[in-house]
């Protein structure tokens, strides 16, 4: 019988998250943080998940929704993606817009390429700012 990589490719992710966390439950840390991008049912017991890089569009964004729909039901439930896009220049209007969407996501990061312009919120302007921090702030106020 030949074993194909293909039905046994992604459970390498969820073996490693799997080790890592046992033997950081053992060396006696406490709450560790796990970031994977690998994907398998039952990896959130084990890690959280972002889905990969992107890039700074709309229809990424747009994409970022039913992903972290997807994964909650394979039993993910701390996930998110890149917020205003990793590959690509974002825009101000983009980065705003993203930055309020992923605000309400398990996990909420804005990270990009070293290659592109800053877009941490105060570094786009005075609209991504006040946008950004009024997102977070219900955010955090829900948590």
């Amino acid at each position: 019988m030949c074993i194909r990589d293909r039905y046994w490719h992604n459970i390498n992710g969820l073996a490693e998250n799997m080790v890592t966390r046992k033997v950081l439950d053992n060396l006696g840390y406490e709450d560790v943080f796990l970031l994977s991008r690998a994907n398998y049912p039952g990896l959130g017991k084990y890690s959280a998940i972002w889905s990969g890089d992107n890039a700074a569009n709309y229809e990424f964004m747009q994409l970022s929704i039913p992903h972290a729909f997807s994964y909650n039901i394979y039993g993910i439930p701390f996930t998110g993606s890149d917020i205003c896009g990793f590959a690509w220049n974002t825009t101000e209007q983009l980065c705003a817009r993203w930055m309020q969407l992923g605000a309400f996501f398990p996990f909420s990061r804005n990270h990009n390429a070293i290659d592109a312009i800053d877009q941490e919120p105060y570094a786009l302007g005075e609209d991504v700012l006040i946008t950004s921090r009024v997102s977070l702030k219900a955010r955090y106020s829900l948590l």
